[in-house]
């Protein structure tokens, strides 16, 4: 929970070999980040609690710092030339968001709340064909972090952007003001893996 400012107890976490940067807590904060981990390794925590984990497991740490450290040993037949080491953040100072993937450690829940349910995707182009023939989309120059998207998949992140500004997407430009909405159609008939959006103003 974003708002709630207590230090957890309890904290539910999904193993990830797929590691990604969190949305929430900063490198200064969190030592786990992006890249590739071992699909089975044995994870050490603070130095006390061991868990025998794959890629998908989940397993409950009871963190009693600011910091929560992880020695991750490679336990699998992936070439690894040392073990891992690496910390989160687990005091109120920074956000511990349900839904956040902090290195290869999903926040999956807390002592106050069990595993959530797999998100059912609402009826949507893009659910049912997996790529948009458009978008729309409402400007807001309060940037802010995907929930869903991590750095590695979008570079569109937190921060200010300009109040009016001249976007141009998929060749289309757009005189927009905060709180326009436009829609985006390809240029080419389909979107590509990547949307690049140019600013102007």
């Amino acid at each position: 929970d974003k708002q709630n400012k207590n230090k957890p107890t309890e904290l539910i976490l999904q193993y990830v070999a797929d590691g990604a940067n969190s949305a929430f807590q900063p490198a200064g904060k969190a030592t786990c980040r992006e890249g590739d981990y071992p699909a089975a390794a044995t994870v050490i925590v603070d130095g006390r609690a061991v868990y025998d984990l794959e890629d998908g497991d989940l397993f409950k740490i009871f963190p009693d710092g600011a910091e929560t450290d992880f020695l991750i040993v490679p336990t699998g037949p992936a070439v690894f030339s040392d073990d891992i080491e690496c910390n989160i953040h687990t005091s109120c100072s920074v956000p511990i968001v349900v839904g956040d993937q902090i290195g290869p450690f999903l926040v999956v829940g807390d002592e106050e709340c069990e595993p959530p349910p797999e998100p059912e995707c609402p009826p949507c182009e893009v659910c049912d064909t997996g790529r948009p023939k458009a978008l729309t989309l409402k400007y807001n120059s309060a940037g802010k972090n995907s929930e869903y998207q991590p750095e590695k998949k979008a570079s569109c992140r937190e921060g200010t952007y300009p109040s009016n500004a001249m976007v141009t997407v998929e060749g289309s430009t757009f005189d927009l003001v905060d709180g326009s909405t436009f829609t985006v159609i390809p240029e080419y008939g389909g979107f590509s893996a990547e949307t690049d959006f140019e600013f102007a103003g």
